[in-house]
């Protein structure tokens, strides 16, 4: 008997976590109107994914690049959808469904309502894949307090022996004919949560005989060319520095690993970094040509816009 009550308790859980994700809602819809007591926007286009199994998926048209935005789950008691992401609010929060047809999905949700057509097989496009990882979403979760004891003693001194740039002749030398350095700057848009990319380029001056180099901070999503009014690129010349062209101190070597970027496929070196206004990086030494990184995360917490990755397009040497 007791195998017969587990065995219809094991099922009503399986029909209640399926009618709790699925309820008409599971599908792809695009967002066609947004209406509030002051205003109605239409003509849109953005596309809402609700997967089967409660992940919620988001693009700004049928044509550009999908990500993961968070979780949903329907709560039928309530009629109620309820969406979790820490990527940006329209993903957050509970909705309430007004409308749930076959084609058709309207919701309230913080004192707007959405309207949402339902996507056919007919007049969907295929879903975007990007080979870069500049279109990957990967959050970097440490804090500054991992670095340190309970004592406040840093816990990776030893670290800097496990970094691949170490002679700094050899780096002056291997950058001596590389005349630029391209980068592809990939910055997530808070309110599209999409990527909006620009070509950075930095500038290389190395003269071995004088002991002098020179690569242009591109870092900041900057370069010589596109610098905002009144501002100067910073001299970045101290190359004896750790992670030079970087300047943070605060780091430990996470592992390796080889990567492909439109520059080539590199043997790198995984740095973690907790830099200063609680930005986290996440670096890619490429470990025979120092001074180059293959590819540089970066993450504000708490502020999705803030999320950006520098990938390496191009090293161009002098003719």
């Amino acid at each position: 008997m007791k195998h017969i009550f587990l065995l219809l308790f094991l099922l009503s859980s399986n029909i209640l976590i399926m009618n709790a994700q699925k309820a008409g809602i599971a599908g792809k819809w695009q967002l066609s109107k947004v209406t509030t007591d002051e205003q109605t926007y239409e003509d849109l286009k953005a596309v809402y994914i609700f997967e089967e199994g409660g992940v919620l998926k988001a693009a700004r048209s049928l044509q550009s690049e999908i990500i993961e935005a968070g979780n949903w789950e329907y709560h039928k008691k309530e009629n109620m959808v309820i969406m979790r992401s820490s990527l940006d609010k329209d993903f957050d929060g509970t909705a309430t469904l007004i409308k749930n047809t076959e084609n058709e999905l309207v919701y309230e949700k913080d004192g707007a309502i959405l309207y949402f057509d339902k996507i056919t097989i007919e007049n969907q496009q295929p879903e975007c894949k990007s080979a870069s990882a500049a279109k990957t979403i990967q959050r970097l979760t440490f804090t500054e307090a991992d670095f340190f004891t309970e004592d406040g003693e840093y816990k990776y001194y030893s670290d800097e022996e496990k970094l691949p740039w170490q002679d700094m002749d050899y780096m002056l030398m291997s950058l001596v004919n590389v005349k630029e350095l391209v980068y592809k700057y990939s910055r997530l848009d808070e309110n599209t949560m999409l990527f909006e990319d620009k070509i950075l380029t930095a500038n290389v001056k190395s003269d071995p005989s004088e002991l002098a180099l020179s690569i242009d901070y591109i870092f900041y999503g900057f370069d010589r060319d596109n610098l905002p009014e009144d501002t100067d690129l910073p001299p970045n010349t101290e190359y004896s520095n750790l992670l030079y062209p970087e300047e943070e101190n605060t780091f430990r070597v996470s592992g390796s690993e080889q990567i492909r970027t439109p520059a080539g496929i590199f043997d790198c070196t995984l740095v973690e970094v907790a830099g200063s206004f609680e930005t986290r990086k996440k670096l890619w030494m490429i470990n025979d040509k120092p001074g180059i990184y293959a590819r540089i995360i970066t993450d504000k917490a708490g502020r999705f816009g803030q999320y950006s990755v520098f990938e390496l397009q191009e090293i161009k040497m002098t003719e």
